[in-house]
């Protein structure tokens, strides 16, 4: 997880809050943009990159285990068997 720590050693570790710190102590040129709209695509774009980052990153992480290797969780047959496997391995 990307960490900004600051001169006086407090330490910010989100993406967004560390944009945020950036954008109040240093305006010009505005990081995250200087109208509404201009903002708003700004958080939508972040949004869409954590997302979808996250879900590939844990398709790859799933994938590297024999038990869950196959379709998508998102497919109803792969859903009720990872129920089965976690409910069975105590997550659930």
């Amino acid at each position: 997880m990307p960490t900004l720590v600051l001169e006086d050693g407090t330490a910010i570790g989100e993406v967004l809050a560390i944009w945020r710190y950036l954008e109040e102590a240093y305006p010009t040129p505005p990081l995250l943009g200087s109208t509404p709209k201009d903002k708003a695509l700004v958080t939508m774009w972040e949004r869409r990159a954590e997302l979808e980052g996250f879900a590939a990153v844990m398709e790859g992480v799933r994938n590297a285990s024999e038990r869950l290797k196959g379709p998508r969780l998102l497919d109803p047959t792969t859903m009720i068997r990872f129920r089965r496997w976690s409910s069975a391995a105590g997550f659930g």
